[in-house]
């Protein structure tokens, strides 16, 4: 079997599929696993650019997230979280205990993929019948080799494109999902805010989401680091600006919300997520052709969330794997 993407949903299938006994290869177009649970690393700090936390509301990812703080790669984040209203009041959030990875996000990605077959800056880019029977990947000119069977956890846009010739009605399904863009901003500060809160859900204001990301745990408390989140709409609109343009505004924003005159970042950097979140979630878990043995699996396909990719990742590993053994 192949999969398409170490992200948190690409690799729970792989892990499903390999607890079933079946061979796995997964192809990752980027240099390390996590997908959108991914830390950003420079010299003495690092940073959660994408996933800020994960919940766990269901069992089977109750028993994973124990796992991992068996092994000490994840813990409770306690840090102080409001919601600032437009009119600048501030509101508690709720006292739903959030999780992150330790000492980053990325680490939890990490430990999935561990023990797996993964081939790192490999963009697949061409899925064909094989004559022998199942499918050939290509990246560009390279072949990839034959496999059983396809699962693609890339974002909806990348793999609607990947199947649109040998699976038209899955590109279909995704082609009905609206992904929404993010621009992620990273500031290393030279002295604390003392902002009275380490994390903020923003209302009314092209910032929607705040973080001292060197609140989490196990982060170096020096220098501190914040990572600011655009909204979908402003992020949209901006989609293809120059990083050090959306830098500046964004740090403009995250200034004029702190009261701050200016602020003077000791190092700043931006992401553009493309493909951030999707518009309206569906519920289908995984989405499955069984003749021909395709797969698709994300987090927008169980709630937009990592216990969403991770449920969904392993829905589709634990169905393809019942499929193989039952064929």
């Amino acid at each position: 079997m192949a999969v398409i993407g170490a992200g948190i949903s690409g690799l729970a299938c792989a892990q499903a599929l390999v607890r079933s006994g079946c061979a796995v290869k997964l192809f990752e177009k980027s240099r390390g696993a996590g997908g959108r649970a991914s830390t950003r690393r420079r010299d003495g700090w690092w940073v959660d650019h994408g996933a800020q936390y994960f919940t766990v509301r269901s069992a089977r990812f109750a028993e994973q997230v124990a796992t991992w703080e068996r092994l000490g790669i994840s813990a409770e984040w306690q840090g102080r979280i409001v919601t600032v209203r437009a009119d600048g009041s501030r509101i508690p959030t709720s006292d739903v205990p959030r999780y992150v990875g330790v000492p980053g996000m990325s680490q939890l990605a990490r430990e999935l993929a561990a023990d797996l077959n993964v081939t790192w800056q490999t963009r697949v880019d061409g899925i064909h019948p094989s004559q022998c029977g199942g499918w050939r990947l290509r990246a560009g000119i390279d072949d990839l080799g034959t496999f059983d069977g396809v699962v693609s956890s890339a974002p909806a846009p990348q793999t609607s494109t990947l199947l649109r010739e040998v699976a038209p009605a899955l590109a279909d399904t995704c082609d009905t999902v609206d992904m929404l863009p993010c621009w992620a901003v990273l500031a290393v500060l030279p002295e604390p805010l003392d902002l009275g809160y380490e994390a903020a859900f923003i209302e009314g204001n092209p910032l929607v989401w705040i973080a001292r990301d060197s609140s989490k745990p196990q982060r170096p408390q020096t220098p501190e680091v914040w990572v600011l989140h655009a909204g979908p709409t402003w992020s949209a609109e901006h989609i293809e600006d120059e990083a050090c343009d959306v830098e500046q505004m964004l740090l403009g924003e995250f200034a004029a919300l702190t009261e701050r005159s200016e602020l003077r970042p000791i190092s700043v950097d931006a992401h553009r997520w493309r493909y951030a979140r999707s518009l309206e979630p569906r519920t289908d878990g995984c989405i499955i052709d069984c003749d021909a043995r395709l797969a698709v699996c994300g987090d927008w396909l169980a709630g937009d969330r990592i216990e969403g990719a991770f449920l969904s990742g392993l829905a589709a590993g634990e169905q393809l794997a019942d499929l193989l053994v039952r064929g």
